[in-house]
């Protein structure tokens, strides 16, 4: 949208530089094929995402979303899953054991995009069992506050 003319100079200022630091970022993240986002509470990570999710090249290819607890997947809408969720139905996690792990085989690669929610949550087996499973995506976002 256009920002009020009649916002103070500095705040006019700081909205534009906020703008900018967002079309920097959907750039980035649109382009890389693995991204972090870092950034307290309420600076917009969520609405970038949302934003590059929506775009035709990436939503025609689909996107998985992804967290490590069942709180942070409310947060990302009706279709997100936990890690473990994920992770169990390619083989990579045994809910008896609580054990994840890596394995030939049974490679996601039905979504292109992956986002993983507080990534920085999740344990190095996680990590990799996740990172393992991963196999013909063409980019994963990290979202972090």
């Amino acid at each position: 949208g256009i920002i009020n003319p009649s916002l103070p100079e500095a705040v006019r200022a700081t909205e534009i530089k906020a703008r900018a630091e967002k079309v920097a970022a959907l750039h980035e993240l649109a382009s890389a094929r693995f991204s972090v986002m870092v950034g307290p509470a309420g600076t917009g990570k969520t609405t970038v995402l949302d934003v590059l999710c929506n775009l035709p090249e990436i939503a025609s290819k689909g996107v998985l979303k992804l967290a490590p607890t069942g709180k942070a997947r409310v947060k990302l809408g009706a279709y997100a899953k936990t890690v473990a969720e994920f992770l169990y139905e390619h083989n990579r996690y045994d809910g008896e054991t609580k054990r994840y792990f890596m394995k030939d085989g049974d490679n996601y690669s039905e979504d292109k995009t992956v986002i993983v929610d507080e990534a920085s949550m999740l344990t190095e087996d996680q990590l990799a069992a996740l990172i393992d499973c991963l196999s013909g995506v063409e980019r994963v976002w990290h979202k972090k506050r």
